[in-house]
């Protein structure tokens, strides 16, 4: 059964301008999204351009008959215009005669992101850029590289990347059936700290709630070095705040922002006993001196 591909790429602000709801929903169409000052541009598997673009910036991939089993969930997208990209959420949704399938990745630098030695570099989530001016980045339900990072590993870990990497492994079982599949653009934070996009996956709640907990977590291990308190201490709090028990909580910020709390006091424990005590410091006071993290619309 041949797989009929209605693509639906949206990136816009709270109200969508004419002509990016007329493009978003025809194949073969390359998609350039932007409001009054920043542009990124999508393309996907459908579309005319995706096999030269990658082929230009991933040379080989498309020929990888691996790659070829989940090049239908694939898409490219490029910074064209505007400030970097802090974080994105992109979603798959494949329709077939078993029903409709939904999947989401969110993706932003986090704690821990950084190699040992150097974890101090990243105390907040998305303090660093994930797609710079001028940068591209080819993303799956299973990965997202740039061309840079697929340049200096052209032979894909298939085995390790796809491993039990469910929902998509199983979204990829049902392309055989599929009468739709969809790839959306569900929202881009950008440096500036502005929003474009729908946003229906909650972006804008989640880093929020993120990276407010991670600078409370932090500010709790700044206060506890400002009274002299000895490394013993200090990790033992960490560790207790670690082991915290899941949150109760009703609303999903307050479940994200306890969830966060705990991976932020693992994590500073892991860095606190990996960096010396003064490179500790002068990254734990750059994260509590940073203000709470407020998230707007960008304007059409």
């Amino acid at each position: 059964m041949d797989l009929s591909r209605r693509k639906m790429i949206t990136l816009s602000s709270a109200v969508l301008v004419p002509a990016l709801l007329t493009r978003a929903g025809q194949a073969g169409t390359d998609i350039s999204l932007s409001t009054s000052d920043r542009e990124v541009s999508a393309v996907s598997s459908s579309d005319n351009g995706f096999g030269v673009a990658l082929d230009s910036l991933y040379p080989g991939l498309s020929a990888d008959p691996i790659f070829q089993k989940i090049a239908p969930l694939s898409i490219l997208i490029t910074h064209k215009r505007g400030p970097a990209v802090r974080a994105f959420t992109i979603s798959w949704k494949v329709t077939s005669a078993n029903g409709t399938f939904e999947t989401k990745l969110f993706s932003y630098v986090s704690p821990g992101s950084a190699l040992k030695g150097q974890s101090t570099n990243t105390l907040r989530s998305a303090r660093r850029p994930v797609l710079k001016l001028g940068q591209s980045r080819l993303i799956t339900p299973f990965f997202s590289w740039t061309p840079t990072y697929y340049k200096s590993n052209p032979e894909p870990a298939w085995g390790k990347l796809l491993q039990q990497a469910e929902p998509g492994s199983f979204l990829v079982s049902e392309l055989s059936n599929a009468s739709a599949v969809e790839i959306e653009i569900d929202g881009l934070v950008f440096s500036d700290w502005k929003i474009v996009g729908p946003d229906k996956h909650d972006l804008t709640r989640r880093l929020r709630s993120r990276r407010n907990a991670e600078h409370d977590e932090g500010l709790v291990v700044f206060r506890l070095m400002k009274l002299g308190a000895s490394d013993s201490e200090i990790k033992r709090v960490l560790l207790a705040h670690g082991a915290a028990q899941r949150s109760t909580k009703k609303t999903s910020p307050g479940r994200w922002y306890e969830q966060s709390r705990r991976f932020q006091a693992q994590f500073l424990l892991r860095a606190f006993v990996d960096a010396d005590r003064a490179s500790f410091s002068k990254a734990l006071n750059r994260l509590v001196s940073q203000k709470s993290t407020s998230i707007t619309r960008a304007s059409l």
